[in-house]
């Protein structure tokens, strides 16, 4: 880092904090880190001040990132993914059913080619309720015939 005496630029912190990154010991970094932003407080740049006051009011989530390299984003995909299913669930009656839409959106579930599949190797397709009325339907025994026991 520059001394502390010579005032820097935006441009020049900005670089200086992408160092941050690529410190591989996470001690060094935060060590790394706590000097970058007593060198932003001392610039008088009021959006990085105020970037450095964001990093230091989730001070723990950042050094913590540092240790395990691990992101919320996929949790946040998760939630992303459930909040579409509420909305698609809307007028659903049961929470119930309000899971099953979130397992089937977040599982990605894709029926389709099963289906396919099935009636390519001349398997009977799937009977849906319509289809099943439809290939036996009810006859009434005429009054004709005689009723055998």
């Amino acid at each position: 880092m520059p001394s502390r005496s010579r005032r820097c630029g935006p441009t020049t912190l900005a670089q200086q904090f992408d160092n941050f990154y690529e410190i591989d010991d996470p001690d060094t970094a935060e060590e790394y880190l706590r000097r970058w932003i007593v060198e932003v407080d001392n610039s008088g740049l009021d959006p990085l001040q105020k970037f450095a006051r964001m990093l230091e009011d989730h001070w723990l989530g950042v050094i913590r990132w540092r240790h395990s390299r691990v992101s919320n984003g996929r949790f946040e995909g998760l939630n992303s993914l459930i909040q579409a299913a509420k909305r698609r669930a809307r007028g659903y009656r049961t929470n119930r059913n309000y899971i099953t839409i979130i397992y089937l959106i977040a599982s990605k579930l894709d029926a389709g080619p099963m289906i396919a599949q099935a009636t390519r190797n001349d398997e009977e397709p799937p009977r849906t309720r319509s289809t099943i009325t439809r290939a036996r339907p009810h006859t009434a025994p005429s009054r004709s015939s005689p009723l055998r026991i």
